[in-house]
């Protein structure tokens, strides 16, 4: 027990003076949230200047242009009456869409032939353009049920006018996002692979430098053999890097204003993931002898992780050569539960597979590291023996 107690004192303190460990484990994960938070701390989708081109004037242009007026994320700032027109005024910047009317809407809706409404979007920002085409949808669809309903109106009386219309007035409430806009999706991703590269690093490091310096296989037998020595280096860095976790998760849902349900299943599900995590860095940092090349192997894991972890491109529409390599990465059952978790209550029920999934890996990369931390030795004392 006193072995165990002091290996843990000199493990803490091998952590505390290793820089490059201590900013990966501390400083980055938190600067790293808080420069891509700020971004998006105003949210977008409010308020996109659009024009109207009004060709005809009559009644039923009048109402599309209320109806775009009553859509918060549009504010109709000019009404134009040829499309050269409002491509100019796009091209100034005035504006950042255009809806071209035709001239015989009206006549076109009594005689129930098709209407053909263009809309001219400035798609240069595809957050932006992505906006403004659902808000327009949405108002045009209200527009044209509610003009149909008062032209029948006038055709005939109101109940049968009702008959021939139903003009649908919807509510719509988004359970995965609730702010619908891309501040939610994107700060979890990159809050997700901020953590796992930042703690990769910040642990993979330490095992790395001890081969550099030829200690590996005397830390390892001090230790008490290999096993002994990643379980005490596992429970060295939760300790360390879990008050951590907990300030950025703070930070996260409190002064980014990200949603928080189920906070106590999410810190469960983010220590089930750290624990991962430091098992996979341990294996990948006793592949190498140096911290530099480990510092250069690093840099090209984040990406592909990201891309391949079903967040951004859902797994199942993925070729099936990379579907298992997607269940084996640390970050993919914690990003696609993160935001079910944070938005929907009570969904912690329901995610009883990506619990088990997120502490398999745990085991399986502890396992792995363990493997891989033996054959190392193993070599090494081989050739020192054949040296």
């Amino acid at each position: 027990m006193s072995g165990a107690r002091s290996f843990l004192k000199l493990e803490i303190g091998r952590v505390i003076r290793d820089k490059v460990a201590l900013i990966y484990l501390v400083i980055f994960p938190a600067l790293g949230l808080l420069a891509y938070g700020t971004l998006f701390m105003n949210r977008v989708g409010r308020d996109y200047p659009v024009a109207l081109v009004d060709r005809d004037a009559d009644y039923g242009s009048r109402l599309v242009g209320h109806y775009l007026e009553s859509c918060p994320e549009l504010e109709v700032v000019s009404i134009v009456r040829t499309e050269e027109e409002a491509r100019g005024e796009m091209a100034r910047g005035r504006i950042m869409a255009a809806i071209v009317l035709p001239a015989s809407l009206e006549s076109d809706l009594k005689s129930r032939r098709p209407v053909r409404v263009d809309v001219l979007v400035d798609a240069r920002n595809l957050v932006n353009a992505n906006f403004i085409m659902t808000a327009m949808q949405k108002s045009l669809g209200f527009g044209q049920a509610g003009i149909k309903f008062l032209i029948y109106k006038k055709l005939a009386p109101a109940a049968e006018a009702r008959k021939m219309v139903q003009p649908l007035r919807f509510r719509s409430r988004a359970l995965g996002n609730p702010t619908v806009d891309y501040s939610f999706f994107i700060l979890t991703g990159v809050l997700i692979m901020i953590l796992q590269q930042c703690l990769l690093v910040g642990s993979a490091v330490g095992v790395a430098g001890e081969a550099e310096r030829g200690a590996l296989a005397g830390t390892v037998a001090e230790a008490g053999g290999a096993l002994r020595y990643l379980l005490r280096r596992q429970l060295v860095y939760t300790a360390c890097q879990g008050p951590v976790l907990l300030v950025i998760l703070g930070g996260y849902c409190w002064i980014l204003r990200m949603p928080s349900a189920n906070l106590l299943p999410l810190i469960l599900f983010l220590v089930l993931f750290l624990e991962a995590v430091i098992a996979f860095s341990q294996a990948f940092g006793a592949l190498f002898r140096s911290r530099q090349a480990l510092l250069q192997s690093a840099l090209f894991f984040s990406m592909p992780a990201f891309f391949l972890g079903g967040y951004t491109w859902p797994i199942e529409d993925m070729s099936p050569a990379l579907r298992p390599l997607a269940a084996v990465l640390p970050t993919t059952p914690i990003l696609n539960a993160w935001t079910t978790l944070t938005a929907i209550p009570d969904s912690f029920r329901w995610l009883g597979g990506a619990y088990l999934h997120q502490a398999l890996l745990a085991v399986l990369y502890f396992g792995l590291s363990w493997m891989v931390l033996r054959t190392v030795i193993r070599r090494g004392a081989g050739k020192k023996a054949s040296a």
